[in-house]
């Protein structure tokens, strides 16, 4: 991830503002900004958590609030200023981002959830990608299986053990494994050992259950958690993810977790989903678990 995206994302957040009730649609935004419309939708979906039009859509809607409050104007023409073309339109989408009608929100005034102009100042940038603030989320109790070893950071910098050890596992043991939730989705299940510069990672995917495996391959059972989640953004190809890409990002996550003194839980997750990602681009979702006990997590393993 260079700067250049960074600034796209800056260029296109005041195009957006600065054009609110003009005509702005994906192909418009595209020509303006010199990228192409998937790339830009893409990046800041994966950013937002949203559609790019649907942001401008929640970014017009919030700005009409003020309209409907401080002016007489009628709604038609409220809807025709933030670029609804009918008058039910504009209707329709205000009560399902803010679940009442404009005119029910003009009688009450009342407090409403508002889509702000994005800030992307939490957005943490290194030279191959960037990761942003994290989002707090719950995961419902998960089974793995995969297969694990011992790793010393200092040698994967340079031999990348991480990577060779999930294209041993994608190569000889996925393919034979039943009841897969998502065959797209892989998971690295990274435990946290006594030595400090050393890890157990784990090359695994979910599955329905635990079942027999034959050794090397082993079922983990994560409990239902409460996570600080991050997102991972990157132009460059999922394989292309080493400890030395991460190495700073995590460095970034360290630093968070000792600054809201958040309590180790001795593990984390890395899960991508191999069907967004692309010879140039991927996303991967870093979970930190939460006030969790460390016995917890050690009566959680099979």
């Amino acid at each position: 991830m260079q700067i250049d995206q960074i600034n796209m994302i800056h260029n296109l957040i005041y195009l957006i503002e600065t054009n609110i009730r003009e005509e702005l649609d994906l192909d418009e935004i595209a020509n303006q900004t010199g990228f192409s419309k998937y790339y830009i939708d893409r990046l800041f979906k994966a950013i937002t958590g949203k559609t790019l039009i649907n942001y401008v859509r929640g970014r017009r809607l919030t700005l009409s609030l003020d309209d409907l409050v401080n002016t007489r104007l009628n709604i038609i023409d409220i809807a025709q200023e933030y670029q609804f073309s009918y008058e039910q339109t504009y209707i329709r989408a205000f009560k399902q981002q803010f679940g009442m009608t404009p005119a029910q929100y003009r009688r009450s005034h009342c407090n409403m959830a508002k889509v702000n102009t994005l800030d992307i100042s939490n957005l943490y940038l290194d030279g191959n990608g960037l990761l942003t603030e994290p989002k707090m989320c719950t995961l419902p109790q998960l089974y793995l299986q995969g297969i694990e070893k011992e790793i010393e950071h200092s040698h994967n910098y340079f031999h990348q053990d991480t990577n060779q050890l999930v294209k041993e596992w994608s190569n000889n043991y996925f393919p034979h494994i039943k009841n897969v939730v998502e065959p797209s989705v892989y998971i690295g299940y990274v435990q946290y050992t006594h030595h400090p510069y050393g890890r157990t990672y784990s090359a695994c995917t979910e599955v329905k259950e635990p079942a027999y495996t034959v050794p090397p391959v082993k079922n983990y059972t994560i409990p239902a958690q409460e996570y600080a989640m991050f997102k991972y953004v990157g132009l460059h190809s999922p394989y292309d993810i080493t400890f030395k890409t991460l190495q700073s990002l995590y460095n970034r996550i360290n630093h968070w977790r000792e600054k809201n003194e958040v309590k180790t839980a001795g593990f984390h997750i890395e899960r991508l989903e191999m069907k967004k990602c692309d010879a140039n681009y991927c996303e991967m979702d870093i979970y930190i678990p939460v006030h969790l006990e460390m016995s917890d997590m050690e009566n959680g393993i099979c």
